[in-house]
């Protein structure tokens, strides 16, 4: 019977594609389910062998440990840079916060 060993909700498509490597790897058989049509089911990633169960956790276990290492290492993006870099997006962004807080706050001064 397939056993659930990663609900895929909010994992990125390069995380999913390091992890379908990783479990081809080692030779693991797993199938993976979509969020439907909707999106109201769960993605998820399921193992055929629920014999495995335990060493696919144990990859999992290592792959998580090296992957926030990996995220850690890479800088983050102050304010400025993202500026640099879009900056007809960021004001847009900064003009929508202030149309919103505009029409949430003028009927009580009105």
């Amino acid at each position: 019977m397939a056993v659930l060993v990663r609900k895929l909700r909010y994992i990125t498509h390069e995380e999913l594609d390091e992890i379908c490597a990783l479990l081809q790897e080692n030779d693991i058989e797993y199938h993976l389910t979509g969020s439907g049509l909707l999106g109201m089911s769960l993605p998820a990633l399921w193992i055929v062998d629920d014999a495995r169960t335990q060493e696919v956790r144990e990859l999992f276990l290592q792959y998580d440990t090296q992957r926030q290492l990996r995220v850690n290492r890479e800088p983050v993006r102050s304010f400025g840079e993202f500026f640099a870099e879009h900056p007809w997006r960021t004001l847009f962004y900064i003009l929508a916060v202030v149309l919103v807080l505009l029409v949430s706050i003028v009927p009580f001064f009105a």
